[in-house]
């Protein structure tokens, strides 16, 4: 009985930390991800909404890593929207950060595309996401190779990369 007793509150305590950032995510949220491609990447939440399948979580990802494209071109820095399952991001969430994060005409542009062509969401994780993001654009993001000293730019910064 004490066996029985003591699993189920261990039950409980799993599924109140589990539960943690599905009941405390809001609009404006900033958090740390599972796997981020750089230390100080963050995913910044812009919109939540009710569909027929479940809540949707619109986020942006900054700063993410630079990488050439094999036309030479470079991609990075950041994705401006990216619509992910509530259930799918929240599993991928570390910790809330309180940070300022800059507001960019690429969420809505980016935003307003996704939902002109009646788009999907995501159900893998931010991490693999981006992966999918970079592949896309023919690039690869180096998983090992990460230069954690690289700071690129943020929303709105007019440097280029180095």
């Amino acid at each position: 009985m004490h066996a029985l007793v003591v699993g189920f509150f261990l039950s409980l305590a799993s599924l109140a930390i589990s539960g943690h950032a599905d009941s405390q995510i809001e609009v404006g949220d900033v958090w740390t991800f599972k796997d981020a491609p750089l230390e100080q990447t963050k995913l910044y939440i812009r919109k939540i909404e009710d569909s027929t399948t479940g809540a949707i979580v619109h986020v942006s990802i900054y700063p993410i890593p630079f990488m050439m494209r094999p036309d030479g071109q470079m991609v990075g820095g950041r994705i401006g929207h990216m619509p992910f399952s509530r259930k799918t991001l929240t599993a991928s969430l570390i910790d809330k950060v309180s940070i300022d994060m800059e507001e960019s005409t690429d969420f809505e542009k980016g935003y307003q595309q996704w939902k002109d062509a009646e788009g999907g969401v995501f159900t893998i994780s931010p991490a693999e996401a981006i992966i999918v993001v970079y592949s896309t654009f023919g690039a690869t993001l180096p998983v090992d190779a990460v230069d954690e000293t690289y700071e690129p730019p943020m929303l709105n910064d007019k440097r280029e990369p180095e």
